[in-house]
């Protein structure tokens, strides 16, 4: 239920709150997603795929893995595009985002799905992770294309976030953009990759630096793959849903009994 062709979307900026320029990930996507007027196949979200089909490839990958009573939470859910999808297969999803608009805009795309929370929510704040986990206990999580958002100076937090909303149960998927798809990108028409925000373009996980950030002491790795992979993006001038390179990891903590 995205917003419809045609329907404009009014929102009023919030000046002096969140300013036009590129510092921290909140002011980046607050400024992104408070400009957005129109989502789906013909709106301004570059990634806003159909989820019936990106999602469902994505949950072919992870659903074994993950125990289906656990609450799944959809780690930057933007506009709630796979929220909605998880929640058709999952019995509570809780989506969050860092930015305030998106997260408006996500409940106003949602209808009669009762099993979706929304929550605006900085992953890279621990205290608040754990007073996200200490509310709904341990989750799993799916992830797409947040990691290589994150700044470098970050994601040591970020990382330790996600292990307190894991638990001791909780499985992780993610789906991330290599530094190999900046090269995809640069060859869109220049309509296209306007869509795209500055912040996404500092693209690169690679699964050679898996261990970088998640070391084998720490996290066991249940799948991963990076041949053939992407992440579809809104239909191009073609007519096609593009397909920009990815790579996946399914993931759970290592927990070591005393």
């Amino acid at each position: 239920m995205g917003v419809q062709a045609g329907v404009q979307l009014v929102r009023t900026p919030i000046l002096g709150v969140f300013p036009y320029e590129y510092g921290k990930n909140m002011n980046d996507w607050e400024s992104y997603w408070n400009n957005i007027r129109s989502s789906g196949a013909d709106g301004q979200v570059f990634w806003d795929a159909v989820a019936e089909r990106a999602s469902l490839e994505d949950l072919r990958r992870f659903r074994d893995y993950m125990n289906p009573d656990l609450p799944i939470l959809d780690l930057g859910c933007g506009n709630g595009r796979q929220s909605r999808f998880l929640a058709q297969h999952y019995k509570q999803v809780i989506g969050v985002d860092i930015s305030p608009s998106a997260i408006e805009l996500a409940k106003s795309e949602t209808s009669g799905q009762t099993n979706i929370e929304y929550r605006v929510f900085d992953a890279v704040d621990t205290e608040s992770a754990r007073a996200l986990h200490d509310e709904f206990g341990d989750m799993n999580i799916y992830m797409r294309g947040v990691l290589h958002n994150v700044k470098m100076r970050d994601r040591p937090n970020f990382i330790r976030s996600l292990e307190i909303l894991l638990g001791a149960q909780g499985t992780l998927y993610q789906i991330e953009l290599p530094s190999r798809a900046i090269l995809y990108l640069r060859t869109l028409p220049k309509e296209i990759y306007a869509k795209i925000p500055k912040i996404t373009r500092r693209i690169g996980f690679n699964l050679e630096e898996l261990h970088r950030y998640y070391p084998e002491e720490k996290w066991i790795v249940l799948d991963q793959g990076d041949d053939g992979i992407a992440i579809s993006t809104i239909p191009l001038a073609n007519g096609k849903e593009g397909a920009v390179p990815a790579n996946y990891l399914v993931i759970r903590r290592r927990i070591v009994n005393d």
